[in-house]
């Protein structure tokens, strides 16, 4: 069912999915449920979800905030509705955070690294070549999405920090088919550190690395695009 969404949305739009995505979707690891009511209920279930995040959890489902990434279901790739700014892009939604925000690609921005992932902000005039192609999106958000892990984050899970870094290496392991061998190999060695707590503001926030670290590896691991940003040619 889902591969005629798919093929609706290539031709509508006029290009093709990138073939990790569509590998990733026929696996099942970009749902949580039925559809995203569902999704929510699945999240919040408790006890039993807890044993199941623990296992086979979706990718990127450690993700949080601005950042995080709630897959859309294959009847609503490409269903967004840019704001009128935005209408001289081809942006084709295939997620969104928390914040309402949306994940996208441009076809007008391929080049030899591929299909680049853009951020794009519901109400703001700037979005950003989040990553130069999609595998590089998941290295880049699963690493991030372990600089600030807030207090809430863990207490979401019944053994606290200790079930939280099952569930990253969980997160890792959901990865570990479609990512660069080397890549995995880093983020393995990264989830095994402790969490290390820092004070920001009035409250703690823990991580496994810093930002400077991350951006290292992107710089190192990843090339082509990432973090530029770019306004709409007409206003």
């Amino acid at each position: 069912m889902s591969e005629k969404y798919f093929r609706k949305v290539e031709l509508r739009r006029g290009f093709e999915l990138p073939e990790l995505y569509l590998r990733m979707e026929r696996d099942g690891v970009l749902h949580h449920g039925k559809d995203r009511e569902d999704w929510l209920k699945n999240w919040h279930r408790g006890h039993w979800e807890t044993r199941v995040r623990l296992v086979k959890p979706p990718a990127l489902s450690c993700t949080s905030g601005e950042r995080s990434v709630y897959w859309d279901p294959p009847a609503e790739v490409g269903q967004w509705d840019p704001p009128e700014y935005w209408k001289d892009r081809i942006f084709v939604s295939f997620a969104s955070s928390s914040y309402g925000d949306y994940w996208c690609w441009d076809p007008d921005l391929a080049d030899s690294h591929g299909l680049p992932v853009i951020f794009c902000p519901h109400d703001y005039m700037e979005a950003e070549i989040f990553a130069p192609n999609f595998e590089a999106f998941l290295f880049r958000s699963i690493l991030e999405s372990w600089i600030g892990i807030t207090e809430h984050e863990l207490e979401q899970f019944d053994g606290g920090k200790s079930d939280y870094k099952k569930f990253i290496k969980a997160n890792v392991s959901t990865l570990e088919p479609y990512l660069n061998p080397q890549w995995v190999e880093t983020l393995k060695k990264i989830s095994e550190r402790e969490l290390t707590e820092h004070k920001y503001r009035l409250e703690s926030l823990y991580s496994l690395l810093e930002q400077d670290e991350a951006d290292a590896l992107l710089k190192n691991f990843v090339p082509g695009r990432v973090g530029e940003t770019f306004r709409p040619t007409k206003d």
